[in-house]
Parts: C-alpha cells; structure tokens; sequence
C-alpha cells in the first residue's frame, strides 16, 4: 500500500500506483473484486467498497476524489475529464498523475508551458493511463493499439519522442 501522499495526485492516479506496487496488471485489476468500475468519479459507496476490500484509509480516498489540489466545483464533479491528458515533461520528473489533468478547462501544463497530450503524437492512437508500470513516458503512456509501436508507429512501445508534443 502507497503511504506517501503526493500533494497533488489523483484518486485513479492513486489507484494506479496502488495496483502498480502489488504487482497487478492494472487499474482494473485492482477495482475488479470490488466490484467497482474505473471512472472518473466514484461515488462514496464505491469509495468505500475500494477502501473496504483493499485495507485502505477511506478518508483517504475521500479527500483525493474532492480534487483538493484543484479550486473550482471539480469535487461536485462539474469540468472532469473522462480522458485525461498528461504533460510527459511532469511524468518524467514526478511519476503520478496530477489532479489538475482531469479538469476540462486545463489543456497545457503550466509548469512546462506543453500542451497536454491524451494520444500518441505518431500515430495517434489513445494513450491509456491504467496499466501497470512507472507512470512515465518510458512505461506508463502505452498506446491502447499494441500494434502501435510496432506497425504505425517510428517510437518504440511506450516511447514518446519529446518534441513531437511541443
């Protein structure tokens, strides 16, 4: 279990890395014996099975899932993303997934001055932010297509050339 609380991740950021230090495959391996689905907002009940199954501090969770990092109405789940882009530049300094990328309105980091990124600049295919691996852009950023890397793509799986998202 992650006992390090990084100021300004996120609940499936979390989730993510939670499922990444017990070995599991992936997000929703985590979720699955919960019954609880991966989605961008939980409700307290599914919060609670989360918390329940997997040994884990509720209020925890309650306090990550109200975007504390982020001021505005995100906690009453108005302007969160269903898809959330990242800022590779963020990835391979920290390793997480921040609040602030589930808000609609963000589309660039302001630390890096790079717009955030939900797809593979080569060949375009959706980057999915719930498998296993060290979220950076060497592990983490896998294209949803396995083929990607492979037959549309000149990056090797995983890899994102840093300039083609400037």
């Amino acid at each position: 279990i992650p006992y390090d609380d990084i100021a300004d991740e996120s609940l499936n950021g979390y989730l993510l890395r939670l499922a990444e230090e017990n070995f599991l495959g992936s997000t929703h391996a985590l979720l699955r014996p919960t019954g609880v689905r991966l989605k961008s907002r939980y409700t307290e009940a599914e919060r609670s099975a989360i918390a329940q199954y997997h040994g884990l501090d509720v209020q925890r969770l309650d306090r990550l899932a109200a975007f504390p990092a982020v001021e505005g109405s995100m906690a009453d789940g108005l302007f969160v993303r269903k898809v959330v882009p990242v800022c590779p530049e963020c990835l391979q300094l920290s390793g997480h997934i921040r609040q602030v990328w589930h808000h609609q309105l963000f589309t660039a980091c302001p630390q890096h001055q790079v717009r955030l990124i939900a797809e593979c600049p080569d060949c375009e295919s959706s980057l999915e932010l719930n498998r296993g691996g060290r979220v950076s852009l060497r592990l983490r950023m896998r294209p949803v297509a396995s083929e990607c890397a492979a037959s549309r793509c000149s990056q090797p799986p995983g890899f994102i050339d840093p300039p083609a998202y400037r």
